[in-house]
């Protein structure tokens, strides 16, 4: 049973890929080395949609 399990967290740990929900737009931000930075939670900007529904962006 444990080979079982330890085939199973090698295969999730080889498939699993992260992926950025809003690819159009990243928000890219750097924190200072030694600092908790990864855990505090990003601010989102919204952008006003046009008259068609798409984002109003020069991207």
């Amino acid at each position: 049973m444990k080979c079982y399990q330890l085939v199973l967290v090698v295969l999730n740990v080889c498939l699993v890929h992260g992926f950025n929900l809003e690819p159009r737009i990243p928000v890219i931000k750097k924190g200072l080395s030694g600092s908790y930075f990864g855990y505090s939670v990003a601010e989102h900007q919204e952008i006003p949609d046009d008259d068609k529904g798409r984002p109003k962006s020069c991207i």
